[in-house]
């Protein structure tokens, strides 16, 4: 009998209390004095949706106007469910617990295809869990309540699979099940976990031709739910592609999609770039038996990065898309690096030390750039209580009135009113205009998903509220400066447009000209 790993209850012990200290961390105190919960940008984005979907309004932005700005479609389901049970107010706070749930359980199951690969409870196969269990930006991604968790965990399920249960009967169905969930969670959430297909085919035990049918019968499930939603979509929205497509990729020319995709693979390889080398070495001297292991699941995470490189990247260097690929990265790594280690014609005391010291190194190259955000300010949640707090300004003082922003999640989720995007996730109109390749950020021009703008053309909605008077460069102070008025409520600053009618005057203190104030509108 093995002897009972405690390390793997201590180290979840602990990211527990890490996790409900990040949680915490992420959420705002508004101006009623209440704790508002916050999750990503992105992801109260999704959240409006999802309320709108829980009120009656359809899967919707703004009640009747049908655009689909989400890439998320079962997440963005699961969360109307949850603000049906829970209400708008608890339900981003659910939804970060249910990504905490769902990391936790990937770690578990990626412990398990450790312990197959490495040897049960052995070192290695702690190394491996614990490497996944502290790397930040998926952590990051899943308890600020993004898909990434969900995403984490179909890899780590068709891992476990292929690798732990190849010859049971219902792998193959649990696979192909597992791609399709994918596939629903975000349409591109499938292409990395294919190789597991590999990996449990050439691990079974049964004979080619039912292995065969089992392949025809998941290709055929798989075809039916791409081709399902591909219908909705069409029939609900009126297009054969997401909103989100239109705006990340139409209108980029494929060499320069390329060219920022290579930026951002580009940085990836570099921050994770121990991890390859260790994977180049467990594909040089795998076993003959298992040949074919290190290789496939070395393939998902490589997938991952050429499917980057194809759409061009993403805005934040946490690794969003890539992150659910560090699990397959990680297990094939530590793999190598026990052939290295093991393999070092040195005392066992030489060989311990040089086993910590290199795990220490890759734990450090893999999460050093977030090192200040462990305990630290959170990137892009230190808005959070801005945005809560002007939300509250909106709705206090504002009567069915219009907001312009540019951030377009967590004030249009906590405002009960009419958005207007002025990034165009939402918007057909912006969506299809060609990309302003001076919007530029981490070295890449034609940033995906904030490269489209017009403010000539959102100003035509009559908005009510500015969010910002800048946006990348741009400047819309004169703009602002034609109809619009800074007024004070509670301390806080906001930009309206002055004697719009949908203004709550004699509770709001005017205080001169918007670009007097800029520094404080975001």
């Amino acid at each position: 009998m093995q002897p009972k790993n405690n390390i793997i209850y201590i180290s979840i012990g602990i990211f527990l209390l890490w996790a409900i200290f990040f949680i915490y961390r992420t959420s705002a105190i508004g101006l009623d004095g209440k704790r508002y919960w916050v999750l990503f940008d992105d992801g109260m984005s999704s959240m409006r949706y999802a309320l709108n979907l829980a009120n009656g309004f359809g899967l919707t932005w703004n009640p009747g106007e049908y655009v689909e700005g989400f890439t998320n479609p079962l997440w963005t389901l699961l969360m109307s469910l949850v603000i049906s049970i829970v209400g708008k107010f608890y339900a981003p706070l659910v939804i970060q617990l249910i990504g905490l749930l769902l990391v936790v359980t990937s770690v578990s199951l990626t412990k398990k295809c450790a312990d197959k690969l490495l040897g049960e409870n052995s070192r290695w196969s702690n190394i491996t869990w614990l490497l996944v269990l502290t790397y930040y930006p998926l952590m990051y991604w899943s308890l600020g309540g993004m898909e990434v968790s969900a995403l984490a965990y179909c890899m780590a399920f068709v891992l476990y699979l292929a690798i732990c249960l190849p010859s049971k009967s219902y792998a193959f169905r649990l696979v192909y099940g597992t791609l399709c969930v994918a596939y629903l969670i975000r349409p591109d959430g499938f292409i990395a976990l294919l190789p597991a297909l590999a990996i449990l085919h050439l691990n079974s035990i049964e004979d080619a031709r039912t292995l065969w049918k089992r392949h025809l019968w998941g290709m055929f499930f798989l075809f039916m739910t791409v081709a399902l939603l591909t219908l909705w979509r069409y029939s609900y929205y009126g297009e054969w592609l997401p909103n989100t497509y239109t705006l990340k990729v139409t209108g980029y020319d494929l060499a320069h999609r390329l060219q920022n995709g290579l930026i951002f693979v580009g940085k990836f390889i570099a921050s994770t770039l121990v991890l390859w080398i260790f994977l180049c070495y467990a594909i040089y001297r795998r076993d003959k038996d298992s040949a074919h292991i290190p290789i496939c699941v070395g393939a998902m995470p490589a997938i991952s990065c050429l499917y980057q490189l194809y759409v061009g990247g993403d805005p934040w260097l946490y690794w969003r898309q890539l992150a659910p690929g560090m699990i397959p990265l990680i297990l094939v790594a530590v793999l190598g690096f026990r052939n290295i280690v093991e393999k070092l014609a040195l005392p066992q005391f030489k060989k311990t030390s040089t086993l910590i010291l290199l795990t220490l190194f890759t734990w450090l190259s893999l999460n050093g750039a977030f090192r200040r955000e462990i305990f630290g300010k959170l990137y892009a949640f230190d808005l959070g209580d801005h945005l809560v707090k002007m939300s509250n300004l909106l709705n206090d003082v504002m009567v069915n009135g219009r907001i312009l922003v540019f951030w377009a999640g967590t004030l249009p989720y906590y405002y009960d009113g009419y958005a207007i995007d002025a990034l165009g996730k939402t918007d057909k109109h912006i969506a299809s205009l060609p990309p302003d390749y001076s919007v530029a950020a981490n070295g890449m021009k034609g940033l995906p998903g904030h490269a489209k703008h017009s403010m000539t053309y959102s100003l035509q909605k009559s908005p009510d509220f500015l969010q910002t008077l800048s946006f990348f460069g741009d400047d819309y102070s004169k703009i602002a400066e034609q109809g619009y008025v800074a007024i004070k409520y509670k301390g806080k600053i906001a930009c309206v447009k002055n004697n719009s009618t949908h203004i709550r005057w004699e509770l709001v203190e005017r205080v001169g000209s918007c670009l007097l104030h800029k520094e404080e509108l975001l």
